[in-house]
Parts: C-alpha cells; structure tokens; sequence
C-alpha cells in the first residue's frame, strides 16, 4: 500500500501562484503536451495552487524538467512548479 501512495505521489505536479480564475481547462491544455493526464484538482479557498496528476511519475517529470527553472507561464502568469 505505502508504494501505491509513493507512486501516486510521484505522479502529481504542483502548481504554485496560480491565478484564482485559472479553470481546469487551463492547466490541462497547457500540460497535456508532457503526457496523459489523470486528474486537476485547484484549490478555492485559498485559492492560488493546484496538482496535476499524470499516469506515471515520468510524465510528471517530464513536465517540471520541461520549465527549467521549475516556472511556467499560465494564463499570463508565472506559476512555480514542483
């Protein structure tokens, strides 16, 4: 059980200084270039972050080594990914 959670964990991307007006939609059309993408969830209140979960941990990967520095611009925005 405790290597289906690391596994999970793994497959998620953290959104961080998102615009509170950012919709699912945003962030799959912007992620979907790195691989198959599972589930967005953002938060509402606070606003501000969301996950992106992919179907393996080298997509997820492959979505923050894509930034460089670990920033990406959505909506305008610079956003910092984990």
């Amino acid at each position: 059980m405790e290597t289906l959670a690391v596994t999970e964990a793994a497959c998620r991307v953290y959104v961080g200084n998102l615009l509170p007006r950012a919709k699912e939609v945003d962030l799959t059309s912007r992620f979907t270039q790195f691989g198959t993408i599972h589930s967005v969830w953002i938060a509402r209140n606070p606003p501000g972050f969301a996950f992106v979960r992919f179907a393996t941990p080298d997509e997820a990967q492959r979505a923050v080594n894509a930034s460089g520095n670990g920033e990406m611009k959505i909506l305008g925005k610079t956003t910092r990914l984990l």
